[in-house]
């Protein structure tokens, strides 16, 4: 089996993936030592397929960034939606407390009809 179809076979998930450094280490190897079958334009492709590869993975890199922060400030909004709810229980508990005061307050022979 040439190195080229045992990297498709990789590809397929018969061996472990390679990404980042690795598979870069892996395609420099392979490459000193490739069989005469594979032309420089599959070489080329190869090298064009892992830049695009780099590309994508540095967008999820973006994107996952600016979900974290997006999370970050989400968690400190609920956070002080949190407060301002214990607040105002606390605030509404005093009112009802209050108003049963007074009404206790009032009795039936200080209302003049």
């Amino acid at each position: 089996m040439c190195r080229y179809q045992e990297l498709e076979a990789a590809d397929s998930g018969s061996y472990q993936l390679l990404e980042g450094s690795h598979l870069e280490d892996a395609l420099s190897t392979w490459s000193q030592y490739a069989d005469e079958s594979v032309s420089e334009a599959t070489l080329t492709q190869l090298q064009h397929k892992l830049e695009q590869c780099k590309r994508r993975r540095d967008q999820l890199k973006t994107t996952h960034d600016r979900l974290t922060i997006h999370h970050s400030a989400l968690a400190d909004q609920i956070a002080q939606l949190a407060d301002i709810s214990t607040y105002s229980k606390t605030r509404l508990q005093q009112a009802v407390e209050q108003i049963q005061v007074d009404n206790s307050n009032v009795s039936p022979s200080h209302v003049h009809c």
